[in-house]
C-alpha cells in the first residue's frame, strides 16, 4: 500500500467529501494506483491523480469549492491543484459528456487531454482502504495498463503497449478512438 502522510489523508477525505456532495464518483489512478497494485516495485510520485465523474460545468463547482477551502490550481497546469496542507492532486474530469467525446480541452490553455478508455476506468475501479476510515475507488490493474499507454510516465519504457491497449476488446477502441490516442499498433 502507498504511504500517505496525515495532511494528504485528510485532503483525500476533504476531496471524497467534496464530490460525494456534488454526486461524483472519483477514482485513483496514476502512481499511487500503481503501488496499490504493484507494491513491490519502486514508483515514486510527488502527486495524487484523480479521474472526476464531472462534466466541465459540473467540474466548475468542485474548483469553486476546492477555492473556497484555500486550495490552490497550479498557474499553467489547469488540472494541478495543492491543498491548503501542501497535498498536490492532479484531477482530471471525466463525466459521461467528455467520456463521449473521448477528451477533455481545457478551457483557459485549450489543452487537450485523452479520455479514451475511460469508461472502464469508472466500470472496472475497486473500492480499496488506503488508510483507516479511507476507502477510495482505484483504478484496475489491467485498466491502469490502458491508461499507461496513452499517459507514459517517463523513465518507465512502455511504449510497446500499444498492442496491450490499443487492440484490447476490453476498451472496445474502435478505429476514429485512434486519433485521440497516443498508442497505436
Amino acid at each position: 500500500m502507498p504511504e500517505l502522510t496525515d495532511n494528504q489523508i485528510a485532503d483525500l477525505r476533504a476531496l471524497q467529501n467534496n464530490c460525494a456532495e456534488l454526486g461524483a464518483e472519483i477514482v485513483v489512478i496514476g502512481a499511487i494506483a500503481y503501488q496499490v497494485h504493484f507494491p513491490a516495485e519502486s514508483r515514486q510520485t510527488g502527486d495524487i491523480d484523480f479521474a472526476v465523474a464531472l462534466d466541465l460545468d459540473e467540474f466548475a463547482e468542485l474548483e469553486r469549492r476546492l477555492v473556497a477551502d484555500g486550495w490552490v490550481r497550479f498557474a499553467h497546469r489547469e488540472h494541478r491543484w495543492r491543498s491548503v496542507q501542501g497535498t498536490i492532486l492532479d484531477l482530471i474530469p471525466a463525466g459521461p459528456k467528455l467520456r463521449e467525446a473521448k477528451q477533455v480541452t481545457w478551457p483557459a490553455s485549450q489543452f487537450t487531454m485523452s479520455l479514451v478508455g475511460f469508461d472502464h476506468v469508472f466500470a472496472s475501479a475497486q473500492p480499496t482502504q488506503l488508510a483507516p476510515a479511507l476507502t477510495l475507488k482505484v483504478i484496475s490493474s489491467t485498466t491502469l495498463t490502458g491508461v499507461l499507454c496513452q499517459f507514459p510516465p517517463r523513465g518507465l519504457g512502455l511504449h510497446r503497449c500499444g498492442i496491450v491497449c490499443c487492440d484490447s476488446k476490453r476498451f472496445r477502441f474502435t478505429p476514429s478512438d485512434h486519433q485521440h490516442a497516443t498508442c497505436s499498433l
